[in-house]
């Protein structure tokens, strides 16, 4: 309950995992009271889980608005935040 009341309105384990490394650090340090080692096993997992950033656009090339019988192109970007080049 003391982590939640920690973080700031709204955050989630994604928003949580996209913060700077100092601002986790700042939370944490306002509800554990852990040992470096604790802090770096923490951090491991934080930056293993798979981040991901998914956009999709959809559009009619020529045309403003879409109607029936148009042909629509989809595009589907997927970014990982957190995969190392290589």
């Amino acid at each position: 309950m003391k982590l939640k009341e920690a973080l700031p309105p709204g955050t989630t384990i994604y928003k949580y995992a996209l913060m700077d490394e100092l601002q986790r650090k700042a939370i944490l340090a306002n509800v554990f009271e852990w040992t470096p080692e604790q802090y770096s096993e923490h951090m491991k997992c934080i930056n293993g889980l798979p981040l991901i950033k998914v956009t999709m656009t959809a559009e009619v090339k020529g045309e403003d608005k879409v109607v029936n019988g148009d042909i629509l192109s989809c595009k589907l970007r997927v970014d990982y935040l957190n995969l190392k080049k290589g």
